[in-house]
């Protein structure tokens, strides 16, 4: 697996984690402000974010397997550990991004969730 196809790879992941984000941001700000016939187009646009993610995910885990290595993070962790320090030291660093942007991601979008969860219940209520 080369340097350049795991660099690209998380690269674009990175980027497709920061659109996630601020998608999940226009969904909050719908919620908060109770504009909730947003939500069916903000819901695609997260739903085709998320199917762009796995299809990343996907081809970084056949470049690991394909490399001798396991899938997931130690997967990527164990191929950095044998490759990127020498040959390219910005790679853990764009590593690092994705986890922090993944986990809060995963924690914004969990958060909107239990919005959306009130504000159901306040209809249902009402």
């Amino acid at each position: 697996m080369s340097l350049a196809l795991v660099h690209s790879l998380i690269e674009q992941t990175v980027a497709e984690l920061q659109r996630f984000l601020a998608v999940i941001e226009t969904e909050r700000q719908a919620l908060v402000s109770g504009k909730i016939d947003q939500l069916p187009v903000i819901a695609e646009k997260k739903s085709a974010l998320a199917t762009r993610l796995a299809t990343l995910e996907s081809q970084r885990e056949n470049a690991l397997h394909e490399a001798g290595f396991a899938a997931g993070r130690e997967g990527v962790v164990a191929w950095l550990a044998a490759n990127a320090p020498s040959s390219d030291p910005a790679i853990p660093a764009l590593w690092q991004q994705f986890i922090t942007l993944a986990a809060e991601a995963k924690r914004e979008n969990e958060t909107n969730g239990k919005l959306i969860g009130a504000q159901m219940q306040q209809n249902q209520q009402a």
